[in-house]
């Protein structure tokens, strides 16, 4: 629930349009149906794992080369680097203030455009 509030705040400032979704079902549904940007993803999903979600991300073509931005209030190395490794475009320990994740949203978005004008 935080983090969906510190979602809207980004599209306050920033202007991003953000859906949500309860569950990975829901956001699964979500991908197939809209064009988005980025993925704000977080490590404890309930009954999930982020990590394998990120890694099944990562290897389907649909979804391999949106930027997917981690969240979570694990800041410990370990798993941020496991995380980067999968192929997360940034990791972002909560709390995070809304510029903060203003900022790696953006960043993320940049460089994946930068990246597909490349190929």
């Amino acid at each position: 629930q935080a983090c969906l509030t510190c979602t809207r705040a980004v599209r306050e400032m920033a202007g991003y349009e953000v859906l949500g979704a309860n569950g990975l079902e829901e956001a699964y549904a979500q991908l197939r149906e809209n064009s988005v940007s980025a993925i704000l993803l977080d490590v404890k999903l309930q009954g999930a794992s982020g990590l394998e979600t990120l890694y099944n991300l990562k290897r389907a073509p649909a979804t391999a080369a949106m930027p997917v931005i981690m969240v979570s209030a694990q800041a410990d190395d370990a798993t941020r680097a496991h995380s980067l490794k999968l192929g997360a475009a940034s990791y972002v320990v909560k709390p995070f203030t809304p510029a903060k994740l203003t900022r790696e949203l953006h960043n993320a978005i940049a460089d994946s455009a930068a990246a597909s004008i490349g190929t």
